[in-house]
């Protein structure tokens, strides 16, 4: 093999709802599979998903599909980020109560969504008391 060249390992498989998956192997620490086929948009979560959050808190919209889905997540902060399948936001509001998350892709022509709602409360910064941060009262042994 010269110098450069590059091998690449092909596995063909078929999934449980009949579509057909192809990976290839490029080197050791790269694995890249595709689905030959649409996918429609599945798998709606929130993460972390909790009952309080505190303000600044990153919650983090995803889902799955083929093409990647486009999340919305409302109320609309103006601190989200946002990548293939998810969108995050940042908690920015103490009367903030839920939020929405929706997601949709296009389908053989037809467009696709699914929506999930959470529901909380927010807390201000630094309010939230942890086990690790509740002081605990030392015990020690009574003097004989």
């Amino acid at each position: 093999m010269r110098r450069g060249a590059r091998v690449y390992l092909v596995s063909h498989w078929r999934t449980r709802s009949d579509k057909t998956v192809a990976c290839v192997v490029e080197t050791a620490v790269e694995l890249m599979c595709v689905l030959s086929h649409s996918v429609a948009v599945v798998d709606l979560s929130f993460a972390p998903r909790r009952h309080v959050y505190q303000l600044g808190d990153e919650l983090r919209c995803t889902a799955l599909g083929n093409p990647a889905p486009h999340i919305s997540i409302l109320p609309v902060s103006g601190h989200e980020k946002s990548g293939a399948g998810w969108k995050s936001v940042v908690v920015v509001n103490t009367s903030w109560t839920q939020l929405q998350c929706n997601a949709s892709n296009v389908v053989d022509g037809r467009t696709r969504t699914i929506s999930d709602t959470m529901q909380f409360t927010v807390r201000p910064a630094g309010s939230l008391r942890t086990a690790a941060s509740v002081p605990r009262k030392l015990h020690t042994a009574p003097a004989c």
